[in-house]
């Protein structure tokens, strides 16, 4: 069984009424404390600090039983009243040991290998976002303007010209493309120039899947849902989504089957249609009379109380950012969506990035 280690008591002179503080000393496996003697005239703010220890031999019979002598720093002066009286041990100090303490039987302490801290290498941390002193306006937490690579040295704002002359001299074909109506045989981007609830369901069609897919669902989806025209079923050129909106939800899932995701596609068209009608219905003004479903006799969608003209005032009253924020709160409407359908629907200036564009970017360099 190891010794108990003990603490020493330090031989202190408390005639002159010093106070003193005191450090932890870890030598040869021996906790101890030692004071710092009073700064003398000729060495100011000077410490004692212990750079070998020296030990007697602990005996019966030896000359300093129960002693421990310290060796001090070189060219430190310590005070004759520390020393012994005949000067033999000038240089050093030494410490009483606690009663019954056997150093012989004490083991030098060594650091564990697994104890020692490695350097820590340098590692990069992203500053955070500035503060901001207006509270952002959707969930996405994203504002048109707002740099979002504050912390990367590219791309510069002579970059950033470049890049709008670039697109500046595509913006005639692009703007031509943007405004071709869109229809079941000739389909546009994304159903055509302006923002409707038709736009928005095909937005969420075209996601995970394929063009073909997409456009196929959209075929199926008139034929499921046509319009009552003399008692007969008509499918129109888009479907009828007032059907669509107060018709089961397990139908829609099965129109959807080659689309793939269609019951996360069904449920989001579902539940955007039922949130468009009651911001429409919240919108009647009092005495305000609106037909609730398609007009009858009629082949065509009339979109009513599915109008999307809100958004059109939100970009009357507050830009973009406001008309970003009105369809980031739709169901499965996300930024890249919401980008596509501001772009190619509305012909705002808003470019959508994807994954395959910072591919690109990230190939560039």
């Amino acid at each position: 069984m190891a010794p108990q280690k003990r603490k020493a008591d330090v031989l202190q002179d408390k005639e002159d009424g010093d106070t003193t503080t005191h450090r932890n000393l870890r030598s040869r496996g021996i906790l101890a404390y030692f004071a710092p003697v009073a700064a003398q005239p000729d060495q100011p703010d000077v410490e004692m600090e212990v750079v070998q220890a020296r030990h007697h031999e602990v005996g019966r019979n030896g000359p300093n039983v129960g002693f421990l002598t310290l060796k001090v720093k070189k060219g430190y002066k310590i005070p004759e009243e520390e020393n012994s009286e005949n000067g033999r041990n000038v240089g050093f100090l030494t410490l009483k040991l606690s009663p019954g303490y056997n150093y012989t039987k004490a083991k030098k302490w060594k650091p564990k290998p697994h104890l020692k801290q490695k350097p820590k290498e340098p590692v990069y941390k992203k500053p955070k976002l500035p503060k901001r002193k207006t509270k952002h306006t959707n969930k996405y937490r994203f504002e048109f303007g707002e740099d979002r690579l504050y912390d990367h040295p590219k791309p510069t704002s002579s970059d950033l010209a470049i890049v709008a002359e670039i697109l500046r001299k595509e913006r005639t074909a692009l703007k031509s493309a943007a405004q071709s109506m869109g229809t079941s045989s000739s389909p546009g981007i994304h159903a055509g120039n302006k923002i409707s609830i038709d736009s928005i369901v095909r937005v969420i069609l075209s996601q995970s899947c394929t063009n073909e897919a997409a456009l196929d669902a959209q075929q199926t989806l008139m034929r499921a849902y046509p319009y009552n025209v003399g008692g007969i079923a008509v499918a129109g050129r888009i479907p009828n989504y007032h059907a669509m909106r107060v018709q089961s939800p397990e139908k829609l899932t099965a129109v959807l089957t080659k689309t793939g995701l269609q019951k996360l596609k069904g449920g989001s068209i579902k539940r955007i249609l039922d949130a468009v009608y009651e911001i429409n219905v919240a919108r009647l003004q009092p005495g305000e009379v609106v037909y609730d479903g398609n007009e009858p006799g009629v082949a065509e969608f009339v979109p009513g109380l599915l109008s999307m003209e809100y958004v059109y005032e939100a970009l009357a009253q507050g830009g973009k950012q406001a008309v970003f924020d009105c369809l980031v709160k739709l169901t499965q409407i996300g930024i890249k969506s919401a980008c596509c359908l501001m772009g190619f629907n509305m012909n705002l200036p808003v470019f959508a990035v994807d994954t395959h564009v910072a591919g690109m970017a990230k190939l560039l360099g």
